[in-house]
């Protein structure tokens, strides 16, 4: 296999945005049509719990993966991608099982509720499981080109979720069953089943010999950008951990459901241009066509626009529209989200931006970036702590030292694109 096996079926980047758009925009509706039942039926300590849990697991998703899903878009020849899917595959079940026994033997202080252990020992192992095959299955349609798989997935498995937690909120009235998470744990199983089709040409037995070599050659990625991903959206996920410590998970679900609400319009943008980005972006680096700062800058332009609507729309509009959506109780999470709208706004242009620099092996400039970020959101942590600070006050530090990294990221992604094409 060659590299010009790249350029066979690839489907166009605007066909691409077009399909993941769609797929994306039709699991979110389903979504946003789900929760006012699931406000309605589940308590805010219950949407507290499955906050926590997904962030757990999209904080520690990259490290358990070995950061090899992002190294499927490196290699020139498809061949060399069996041993890194061995490797992540391997790292991926040590990790649940670990995951399980921590579930069980944990302090009560950062361990789910008593009565929750035992349903939460299969389940959160088996939501990062599904997780981490999701996200390998999509770093692998991407780079066959193959975007109409991923927005397949998108839609089918955000409305399993929403079916699956509606049909589970009968049996969530006790105190030992959490169908929220539950609920999530299947339909990111559909997700995964639906995307491994797209991802069985690439698999092939591999020897311990291939897989030893396969490490040394990309070692940067469980060693560097493993844990930089890691750290970045643990940083990202700080307001709920914090929420949960500090406030209680009944507050910690009004801080999920505020970042739901506004997920929505982030996912349908963000998820479809990042899988776009990334595709085209690392065809031009294995390439070597000068047009990186070019597709850098025509993405920017787009999540700029799109960007600063989502901004005015939640800021003039989130305190009448959620209580409205949601019912009663939900006060604090329109509140929340009126916080969020810059943050919101600098995000959905961010994030999809960030994988130049491991596209670029920048790991040192991304080490920097990721570091002082943990750094000024810990500043803003020990803020709120000193100064005594509300719910409301404490996440307006955090989310403007958040909206101010991700500005600061942007402009050095903007550099590095820049320096490589001359």
């Amino acid at each position: 296999m060659n590299a010009d096996e790249d350029l066979a079926g690839r489907e166009s980047a605007r066909r691409g945005f077009g399909r993941i758009a769609a797929g994306t925009a039709l699991g979110q509706v389903a979504t946003f049509i789900a929760l006012p039942f699931l406000s309605r039926f589940y308590s805010a300590e219950q949407f507290g719990i499955l906050a926590v849990s997904l962030a757990v697991v999209a904080a520690v998703a990259p490290i358990v993966l070995l950061g090899f899903d992002h190294a499927m878009l490196v290699p020139k020849k498809n061949g060399d991608l069996g041993p890194l899917i061995t490797c992540a595959a391997i790292s991926v079940v040590l990790a649940c099982c670990g995951v399980a026994i921590f579930v069980l033997v944990a302090p009560d202080a950062v361990a789910p509720p008593a009565a929750l252990r035992g349903a939460m020992t299969w389940a959160l192992p088996t939501l990062l499981l599904t997780t981490c095959a999701g996200m390998l299955f999509t770093q692998l349609a991407v780079r066959a080109g193959k975007y109409s798989g991923i927005g397949t997935r998108n839609s089918v498995q955000s409305i399993a979720i929403s079916v699956a937690q509606l049909l589970f909120a009968p049996l969530s009235r006790g105190n030992g069953f959490n169908g929220l998470v539950v609920g999530a744990t299947l339909g990111s199983t559909v997700g995964a089943a639906l995307l491994l089709p797209r991802a069985r040409p690439y698999f092939r037995r591999v020897s311990p010999r291939e897989c030893f070599s396969a490490m040394r050659r990309y070692w940067r990625f469980p060693a560097l950008f493993a844990p930089l991903n890691s750290l970045s959206l643990a940083s990202q996920q700080a307001p709920i951990f914090f929420t949960a410590l500090w406030f209680g998970a009944a507050e910690s679900g009004q801080v999920g459901m505020a970042e739901r609400l506004v997920a929505i319009p982030l996912a349908l943008v963000g998820l479809a241009t990042s899988s776009v980005f990334s595709g085209e972006y690392a065809f031009a680096v294995r390439q070597n066509v000068r047009e990186k700062r070019k597709i850098y800058l025509r993405a920017s332009v787009r999540l700029g626009i799109i960007g600063l609507a989502i901004l005015a729309a939640i800021a003039g509009l989130a305190q009448y529209a959620i209580p409205f959506v949601l019912g009663d109780g939900w006060q604090n999470a329109a509140q929340i989200a009126q916080v969020m709208a810059l943050v919101a706004a600098t995000r959905l242009v961010c994030n999809p931006l960030r994988g130049v620099f491991r596209l670029l092996s920048k790991g040192l400039l991304l080490t920097l970036l990721d570091t002082s970020r943990v750094i000024a959101i810990a500043l803003a942590l020990a803020a709120t702590w000193w100064y005594e600070l509300d719910l409301i006050g404490s996440l307006t530090a955090i989310y403007a030292v958040m909206a101010g990294s991700d500005i600061v990221a942007w402009f050095a992604g903007f550099v590095v694109s820049h320096r490589e094409d001359r």
